[in-house]
């Protein structure tokens, strides 16, 4: 997974994505959808650039919808975060990032159950990463082009 820190307007965050996305062979974008997501979104959108995210959400009565990005909530934080447990605890994650490790370091599960950075800290990172791992766990299978062998997750990174 690639990775950006900073400070940035959320419409040139999503051109920025977009240049990424491409400098790395067309990389998935997992944008969140929360708050200035949206902005981030549509620039994305507005770019053309064609592999974001989506989930598809079921609205009775009508069919199901696509949205993009990944909408962060209480209960995908829980799952999102679970599975980077996970693959740490079974040492499968392949995270090299200092500044990733960093924050983990003061990410924490309150009393409560809630999953946050300790006062005064950050953990945008590791929200980022856990994000980016879920998601590349759940996507299909990459087909070697010659052999017609599936390749490792990490073949969408």
């Amino acid at each position: 997974m690639a990775e950006w820190h900073g400070l940035i307007e959320p419409d040139l965050f999503g051109v920025l994505l977009a240049h990424l996305g491409k400098y790395y062979n067309m990389a998935w974008l997992v944008p969140e959808r929360n708050n200035h997501g949206l902005t981030t979104i549509t620039k994305i959108v507005e770019l053309s650039y064609p592999r974001i995210y989506a989930e598809m959400v079921l609205v009775p009565p009508v069919k199901p919808s696509k949205r993009l990005g990944w909408l962060t909530t209480k209960t995908s934080k829980e799952l999102i975060i679970n599975n980077l447990i996970a693959e740490i605890r079974d040492d499968c994650h392949g995270i090299v990032c200092r500044e990733v490790w960093q924050e983990m370091l003061t990410f924490i599960r309150t009393a409560g159950g809630q999953y946050r950075a300790e006062n005064s800290m950050h953990d945008d990172r590791v929200m980022a990463m856990a994000i980016g791992k879920f998601v590349v766990s759940k996507l299909p299978p990459v087909i070697h082009p010659t052999t017609g062998k599936a390749l490792s997750p990490e073949a969408w990174t």
